[in-house]
């Protein structure tokens, strides 16, 4: 098929949600040419070939082994304390005026 009909691989990226970072994290032994294949078949344009290595540069290095240096001591947690004021309650708010009110309730019946 041309690759004129295919779709723009960062479209089919955002639409569908594919990572190509992700795929190639699950899939490790995946060659250049397979990817060509696998997403011609998808009628989707293959990404650039620097776009695919770069990525499989970043999955190579967070998958090989790395070495940890030795921790002297663990850090002690900051002990947190809570300091509690005491606040004063609220006061309800009475209002100034309460016959009025009540002369408005009568004159609503």
């Amino acid at each position: 098929m041309k690759d004129e009909h295919l779709i723009n691989f960062g479209l089919f990226c955002s639409r569908k949600k594919f990572s190509l970072y992700s795929f190639l994290l699950r899939n490790k032994e995946v060659s250049y040419e397979d990817i060509l294949e696998y997403f011609r078949s998808k009628n989707v344009t293959p990404p650039d070939r620097d776009l695919f290595d770069k990525t499989r540069q970043k999955v190579l290095i967070e998958l090989s082994p790395k070495i940890l240096p030795l921790a002297e001591e663990p850090k002690k947690a900051k002990e947190v304390k809570k300091t509690t004021e005491n606040k004063p309650k609220r006061k309800s708010r009475r209002r100034k005026n309460e016959q009025g009110w009540v002369d408005w309730f009568l004159f609503l019946r």
